[in-house]
């Protein structure tokens, strides 16, 4: 897989976490209404810490020679383990009243700071750019759907070659059935992230991508309401990546590579809501994951990342 391609894949995943979203609202008799649509005239602000450490080895093939394992061991033993990244988002979520159609504009930007980056145990931390930089997008709820959503400029180039436009309006209204749940204490509800990543030359049925996170009503007191909440994670890529295109001075076509890869992973975290303006209060998961990539030389590539998040919420002053 190329850079680029990888690059596609973890920048969608990652901007799924930076949008809206809101998981309850009024009381109803002994439980909750479930929503994941902001209110008219609402304005919060949503700041989040993201840590995330990453492991990497690589496992021998069975007949692996003494060359090969000689030459394996002095590569991987360059590699640096762990690499721990820390980064921070500052998200703003405006809507409007809603028009004499019963329109609401809304408006959202993510903010994406400088990240720390550390390669290797007692490595020197390092301050880089955040590649995916300030995101905006706007967007018209009409009738429970979110419609006429648009990007920034920086949106589009996270997400090189791909239509995020139609990508997210289509994550957004898959979970228009969940608007006006009724949830009591106990009970669960699940929402399925199931995105489409289409990669340069490789065929959609190639790629399966199942997460889905499940928000467990624990009670409500005081007008907030708490959740447990825990998320699985299970991907398989199995398909032939187009070969890289030939140069000048080349005589033939490069073949298609062979690329498979399996990710699964699960986390457990708390959702406080007030119920009121739906307002995340305060959402945390702890996530691991394990992802597998045979290599070309029949080596086994394995990465472990354990991603802690921790989000608190609060209103702000209209514009």
């Amino acid at each position: 897989m190329s850079t680029q391609s990888m690059r596609r894949m973890i920048s969608a995943a990652f901007l799924s976490l930076c949008l809206p979203f809101t998981a309850a609202a009024q009381t109803v008799a002994k439980g909750i209404e479930f929503h994941v649509l902001p209110l008219p005239n609402t304005h919060q602000q949503l700041d989040t810490q993201m840590r995330m450490e990453m492991r990497m080895k690589v496992l021998p093939k069975p007949d692996i020679s003494d060359a090969e394992r000689e030459k394996l061991a002095a590569t991987t033993g360059k590699m640096p383990s762990p690499i721990v990244m820390n980064s921070k988002l500052t998200q703003r979520i405006d809507t409007s009243a809603a028009d004499k159609q019963g329109l609401i504009k809304v408006q959202s930007e993510a903010l994406m700071g400088m990240m720390e980056m550390q390669l290797g145990a007692g490595g020197p931390v390092q301050t880089v750019p955040n590649p995916l930089g300030d995101m905006r997008f706007s967007a018209v709820l009409n009738k429970g759907r979110y419609e006429d959503v648009k990007f920034s400029e920086a949106m589009g180039k996270a997400l090189p070659g791909m239509d995020a436009n139609a990508l997210f309006a289509k994550m957004f209204n898959a979970m228009a059935p969940l608007e006006g749940a009724v949830l009591k204490p106990g009970e669960t509800i699940e929402l399925p992230f199931q995105m489409d990543m289409p990669l340069p030359g490789v065929d959609a049925s190639a790629l399966s991508n199942k997460t889905v996170a499940r928000y467990t009503l624990r009670k409500v007191e005081k007008g907030v309401a708490d959740f447990d909440v825990s998320a699985t994670l299970d991907m398989k890529l199995d398909a032939t990546m187009p070969a890289p295109a030939a140069s000048a001075a080349s005589e033939s076509q490069a073949a298609p590579v062979p690329f498979k890869l399996t990710a699964k992973g699960h986390g457990k975290g708390l959702l406080r809501m007030r119920l009121a303006d739906r307002l995340m209060l305060l959402n945390t998961l702890d996530f691991n994951a394990e992802m597998e990539m045979p290599m070309p030389d029949g080596n086994l590539m394995q990465m472990q990342m354990r991603m802690v998040v921790d989000l608190k919420g609060k209103t702000v002053k209209k514009r």
